[in-house]
C-alpha cells in the first residue's frame, strides 16, 4: 500500500508514505499510526512477552502460568 501511495519507487517517498499510514490492522494489534516521522518501529516494548506452551498446546505468557 506505501508504494502505491507513493506512486514511485523513490526511497524518500516510500518512507513519507509508510510515515502517513493513520492505521493498519495487523495480525497481533492495530497499529495507530504503525510508524511515525519519529518512530519507524511498529512494535515497542509492549508488545514483546515470554511465553510457554500448556499441555494443549496454546501459548501461555510466562508471568500468567500458575506455579
Amino acid at each position: 500500500r506505501p508504494i502505491n501511495n507513493a506512486k514511485t519507487l523513490d526511497r524518500a517517498s516510500i518512507r513519507d508514505a509508510l510515515e502517513n499510514i493513520k492505521s493498519y490492522n495487523g495480525i497481533i494489534k492495530t497499529y495507530s499510526p504503525p510508524f511515525t516521522k519519529t518512530r519507524h518501529d511498529a512494535l515497542n516494548v509492549n508488545d514483546y512477552f515470554m511465553a510457554t506452551y500448556d499441555t494443549d498446546g496454546a501459548i501461555v505468557p510466562i508471568d500468567k502460568r500458575s506455579k
